[in-house]
């Protein structure tokens, strides 16, 4: 079992925010809900840390349950992934959790 977590300000990351960058991390289906993007990023970032490595970007599918739960998938990878986002104020909390 393998954990990540990333913990982002999110007024600095909505400052980097341009055209390249959206396109470089974001998938087509990510970017239609602009309000979750840092929520996306880092449940990303923290996958990533999960794996043990960088992946592309686009690699990791991030997607959001009727109910609000965010679920991982990782393209190539047949492991299962546990999900968790906290906020406060500035700051955004993703935990992962690699389950096998």
């Amino acid at each position: 079992m393998e954990i990540g977590i990333d913990l982002i300000n999110i007024k600095e990351f909505e400052k980097r925010l341009s055209p390249q960058f959206l396109s470089r991390v974001f998938l087509p289906s990510e970017l239609k809900n602009k309000s979750k993007l840092a929520s996306i990023f880092a449940l990303k970032e923290a996958a990533m840390k999960t794996l043990g490595k960088k992946i592309n970007w686009k690699d990791i599918q991030v997607t959001y349950s009727k109910q609000g739960k965010p679920n991982i998938k990782i393209l190539g990878n047949k492991n299962k992934f546990s999900t968790s986002l906290s906020h406060d104020k500035d700051y955004l909390i993703a935990i992962v959790l690699k389950i096998n």
